[in-house]
Formats: C-alpha cells, sequence, structure tokens
C-alpha cells in the first residue's frame, strides 16, 4: 500500500528529483538538495536490473528499492518511460504496463502517458485508486510544439481519464511557444486537477522556475545528470522558488 500523497499537497510547487542511476544513494542526495519528490526513472535503471537478475528478482530488488528510498521520508513517483517518449527502454506496451501494474500499489503516484491505449490507462487508474497512489498523465513533444488547441485537450482529456495531476513538455521555438503552454495549462485548470507544464530546452531553462506562477504544481529536476533538455539541478529550481517567494 502507498503512502497517502495527499497530506503533501502544502508542498506544491514541488520540486521533482529525478533518479536515473544508484538509485538509492541518489534518493537521499536529492533529499540534501532540497526535493519534496523523487521520481524513479524505472527505465533508466530496469534493464541494468534485468541484465543481472530474472523476473522474479527483479520485482523482489524493486520494492527492496522502494523500502530503502522511503526511508528519506519522501513521497515516490514511479516512471517506466516509453522509449517514444525519451525513455531508454524499449518495451512492449504490454510489459510497460506490467511493470506499471506491479509497482503501483508500492509508491505515491504512477506516471501513464497519454499515448497508451486509453483501455491501458483506464485499469491503470482505477488500481492506483484502490492503492491511494495518485496518477500523472503525461506527454512529452521532444520535437515539435503542439498548438494551444492540443494542449489543452490532452490537458483536460487525461484530467477526465482520472489524472490527479495533468503533465505537458514540449519543445518552444521562442517565447510565444511558453506563453501559449501557460495559456493552456490556465486554461486547463480547474478545482479536481492540477497540471504540471514544462518548456524543454536550454534556453527556455527559466520556465521550469516561473512556471508555478501560471499553477504548475510540479518542477522536475536532476539529482545526478539531466533527463531532459534544459533541465536545472534540484537545488537550483529550489532556489529558483524561493527567489520568487513561492516556496518557503
Amino acid at each position: 500500500m502507498s503512502q497517502n500523497p495527499n497530506q503533501d499537497l502544502q508542498l506544491y510547487p514541488a520540486v521533482v528529483g529525478t533518479i536515473s542511476e544508484d538509485a538509492v544513494h541518489s534518493a537521499f542526495l536529492g533529499r540534501e538538495l532540497g526535493a519534496d519528490i523523487l521520481e524513479i526513472r524505472y527505465d533508466l535503471i530496469l534493464g541494468d536490473l534485468m541484465s543481472k537478475f530474472d523476473e522474479k528478482m527483479v520485482k523482489k530488488e524493486c520494492v527492496s528499492m522502494i523500502r530503502k528510498i522511503r526511508e528519506t521520508g519522501l513521497p515516490i513517483i514511479a516512471t517506466f518511460r516509453s522509449k517514444s517518449e525519451g525513455g531508454q527502454m524499449d518495451l512492449s506496451v504490454r510489459d510497460q504496463f506490467k511493470w506499471i501494474h506491479f509497482i503501483t500499489p508500492h509508491v505515491d503516484f504512477v506516471d501513464l502517458e497519454w499515448s497508451s491505449p486509453k483501455s491501458k490507462i483506464k485499469k491503470s487508474v482505477e488500481l492506483a485508486q484502490k492503492s491511494q497512489t495518485q496518477v500523472i498523465i503525461s506527454s512529452h513533444y521532444f520535437d515539435k510544439m503542439p498548438s494551444q488547441k492540443a494542449m489543452v485537450k490532452m490537458l483536460t482529456g487525461s484530467q477526465k481519464a482520472g489524472a490527479d495531476i495533468s503533465k505537458i513538455a514540449v519543445s518552444p521555438k521562442n517565447e510565444a511557444d511558453v506563453l501559449k503552454l501557460f495559456e493552456a495549462g490556465l486554461a486547463s485548470q480547474d478545482a479536481e486537477a492540477n497540471v504540471c507544464l514544462i518548456a524543454m530546452g536550454g534556453p527556455f531553462r527559466y520556465s521550469r522556475i516561473i512556471a508555478p506562477v501560471f499553477g504548475s504544481v510540479l518542477s522536475y529536476g536532476y539529482i545526478t545528470a539531466p533527463v531532459a533538455p534544459g533541465q536545472l539541478r534540484v537545488d537550483e529550481v529550489k532556489n529558483g522558488f524561493r527567489s520568487l517567494n513561492l516556496r518557503s
């Protein structure tokens, strides 16, 4: 059974520290850097485990890892990012959701991709609700900037599908595109759901700090190495929030 993350809502806007390697060590380093939530990128660490153990042992290792990371006292997001959306493991949809369903009861948040079959999303949301695990439904555009209409459709559609947090990451060409992202986020917010808005790319690193001004509840930062274009380190994001009086 996951810890109930509702008690951590006062943390928003929250800094998410992304774990991409050496999971337990990175978790404690992330806490030292100021992370409020830890994201385990299983697509980045599962391959190493699979090269050493059979599936039964990999599952035991995953649960053991979570227990050790729990000692940080921070909520945990589980992410199995598909290769088409920036992940590094070429898992089939079936295998991706097999692992998602296995890990969901052990974590506080699970990340589902909006591009996944809607039947898979529905089943995963139902499982998450049973285990009191919150759902992040995400969409990533690494090579294009979607229209504002398309962004609103994705955000509102994922909310209707059961997302507690609707996350969209885009690749702007200019500041006008960043503004379109923020406007889409504002147009998609209601009292029942939250949004996470990310403008990827080095020139738009500042957006990861100011996005909460437009209602974004999460900002992802790296712990040991960036896993997305323009990502800042956890402490840089946290200090940016403090400079804008967004967090104490």
